[in-house]
């Protein structure tokens, strides 16, 4: 799917409303399309390195197989502009 957002091209210098019509009418793949248009800046570039990802996805995918479990202390990053909720709230990740 990279290659296929990649193949997109630069989308700088567009409208955002170009760039919006441009993603939904070349990138089939929903999911794909929704992930370009959370990361379109309003200059329209994007805030991924999608050349940086295509050249290093073999070290980005997957996770490797582990034969034991870690049992230590381990920190979670939440970014400053996260949608997502905040952790200090969900007790079940404290003891």
């Amino acid at each position: 799917m990279i290659e296929q957002a990649m193949a997109l091209g630069s989308l700088e210098g567009m409208s955002v409303e170009n760039a919006i019509k441009k993603i939904k009418n070349e990138v089939e793949d929903q999911v794909l399309q929704t992930a370009l248009l959370f990361n379109l800046n309003a200059d329209c570039s994007l805030q991924v390195n999608l050349q940086a990802i295509y050249e290093n996805q073999e070290h980005i995918y997957g996770f490797p197989e582990l034969d034991q479990t870690y049992e230590g202390r381990c920190l979670m990053l939440n970014g400053a502009e996260s949608f997502q909720r905040e952790i200090l709230d969900d007790a079940k990740f404290y003891k």
